[in-house]
């Protein structure tokens, strides 16, 4: 086994695997002992454009979770999704990994929809309220 050290102050870079160019496979079990933060600053971007609550929707529709176990890792039962099977809008190039940032994005959407739904919804209900209130005061008063 080939052991790879780096210091803390060095920067360690990966230029090629049998993964695509420029991508690092690991086919096994990562274990990062802080942070994994996904580069995701305006900086990097181009065509910066949010994603529409119908389409978050559509997409999120379209997610089929499933359990699996992995065929060279052994370690028992996982639960994600299929890279082959997920909506375009989730697929890598390859259609052989999904990231996880493109879900949480578009879970983000549909949960910020129904956030607002159910203040709608609760207003209304007080709304509803107030006027049952009323009826029944008024009713009240007259004696029915």
């Amino acid at each position: 086994m080939k052991v790879i050290a780096v210091a803390t102050s060095a920067k360690l870079h990966v230029y090629g695997t049998d993964a695509a160019p420029g991508n690092l496979q690991i086919d096994s079990n990562a274990l990062i002992n802080g942070e994994l933060q996904l580069a995701s600053s305006r900086e990097i971007k181009t065509k910066i454009h949010e994603v529409g609550v119908e389409e978050a929707k559509e997409a999120f529709a379209q997610l089929t979770p499933v359990s699996f176990h992995y065929k060279k890792n052994l370690q028992g039962r996982q639960v994600g999704f299929i890279a082959e099977d997920v909506p375009e809008m989730f697929a890598s190039r390859s259609r052989k990994s999904v990231n996880p940032m493109d879900i949480v994005a578009v879970l983000t959407k549909v949960l910020q929809d129904q956030q607002q739904l159910i203040m709608d919804q609760k207003k209304a209900l007080q709304r509803l309220d107030n006027k049952l209130q009323n009826l029944d005061d008024y009713l009240t008063f007259y004696n029915y």
